[in-house]
């Protein structure tokens, strides 16, 4: 990944780099505190970036066993956490499920009628 980024940032050596400098940042926090403020997004931590990865990941049907491995969790307890946004994603996916079309329209699963009596 870092040297498909490096091909991006047409070879030059930073991840996180000074745009006026070209030098790297010399402390993560003081560039990452910058950010927030031009950006206007208050209470956010570094941290949380890994929480919204490990979110979306399962939402768009990733599995625990693979973010267990891309976050470096060595006990899968504390990858399941996030096993929440895993059932949403399927409840998407199921709710997302239709039959086909017909002159543009959606066609949906029949219900059962119940009978009354």
């Amino acid at each position: 990944m870092l040297s498909r980024l490096s091909l991006i940032r047409e070879g030059r050596s930073y991840v996180f780099e000074n745009p006026e400098t070209g030098k790297p940042f010399t402390d993560n926090k003081t560039a990452w505190r910058s950010l927030l403020r031009r950006t206007g997004i208050n209470d956010f931590r570094f941290h949380d970036l890994r929480h919204c990865f490990a979110t979306y990941t399962l939402l768009n049907g990733g599995d625990l066993v693979s973010l267990q491995d891309t976050s470096g969790h060595t006990d899968i307890r504390t990858t399941s956490r996030y096993a929440k946004a895993m059932i949403e994603g399927k409840r998407r996916l199921v709710n997302s499920f239709q039959i086909g079309e017909k002159d543009g329209e959606v066609l949906e699963m029949p219900s059962k009628k119940r009978k009354t009596g």
